[in-house]
């Protein structure tokens, strides 16, 4: 015989909070429960999809907002099956270490199923002009990196920091920089210079400097980067041959960057993932130039 139960609608809002479909379970609607729960599975996977973070930040936010959309109507309808009784039938399924168990898969299916992007802060200016402080952008975790890609990375001299700047140069490669300008394969690379507004690429830390925008081409790819017409030590690099699993890497703010020629080469154990798009800033002046920007 099931046994009649009082149920709390607090507990069951909550149950529904940490797993669309366990709050049903918990008032013992177990068929609906079941249903919710095969769905709020599927949202795992589809979090964890290239369809999720590969395309732009709208199929990221799209999935974002149907997931707390169909988390607050799961909420609702199970709170206002309580309204209509707060009694209920129970049968043998509605324990408490039943939803306990329910709760560790979700989580572990969550720790196992990991989604294959990363999201970013930027604290610095080294990446100025493609990337500005409070810029925040999706990664695709991989190894497989190219020339111009933004990798995000853990710096050599010490793993615990966690670097992002741009490929240069790859394994055979040799590289010079010669007056600012570098030179891969004893061929420099082109530059075109770029008449834009410097509000626009630069923090304001460096607006009162002689800076000018250029975009630079390497091996198929062009991207912008910026240059200080003062003198520096870094604007000469002896050259150098890239060894089987490194990389030489290079902030966009050429002269305003510690990277590959103060502290030495990527290896590739150290990649963590490559950029792909902003997909939020709190440089709100420029919002709409910002998001959705592509990196790649």
């Amino acid at each position: 015989m099931n046994k009649v139960i009082q149920r709390s609608k607090v507990l069951a809002g909550f149950l529904s909070f940490l797993v669309p479909g366990l709050g049903h379970l918990y008032i013992g609607q177990n068929n609906k429960s079941v249903k919710l729960l095969i769905v709020s599975f599927l949202f795992i996977l589809i979090h964890s999809s290239d369809f999720t973070y590969s395309s732009s930040v709208y199929a990221y936010l799209l999935v974002n907002i149907l997931d707390f959309i169909y988390t607050i109507i799961v909420i609702y309808l199970c709170v206002k099956e309580l309204k209509l009784s707060l009694y209920v039938k129970l049968r043998k399924i509605n324990k408490w270490y039943f939803y306990l168990l329910i709760y560790s898969f979700f989580i572990a299916i969550n720790s196992i199923i990991k989604p294959s992007y990363i999201i970013y802060d930027i604290n610095g200016s080294g990446m100025n002009p493609v990337l500005k402080k409070g810029d925040r952008f999706i990664s695709k975790l991989t190894k497989k990196v190219n020339y111009g890609d933004i990798v995000v990375f853990e710096y050599p001299d010490d793993e615990s920091l966690v670097y992002i700047q741009r490929i240069i140069a790859m394994p055979g490669d040799k590289i010079e920089i010669k007056d600012k300008r570098v030179i891969l394969n004893g061929k420099e690379l082109t530059l075109n210079k770029l008449n834009t507004d410097m509000k626009d690429n630069l923090d304001e830390l460096y607006l009162s400097r002689d800076i000018s925008i250029y975009e630079e081409h390497n091996n198929k790819r062009s991207y912008s980067i910026a240059l200080d017409k003062a003198k520096f030590s870094s604007d000469n690099y002896h050259e150098i041959s890239i060894p089987k699993d490194h990389y030489f890497v290079l902030g966009d703010n050429r002269n305003h960057s510690a990277d590959s020629r103060y502290w030495g080469l990527v290896p590739k154990k150290n990649i963590i993932g490559v950029a792909r798009y902003i997909y939020f800033t709190t440089n709100f002046k420029d919002f709409r130039k910002r998001f959705n920007k592509k990196l790649y």
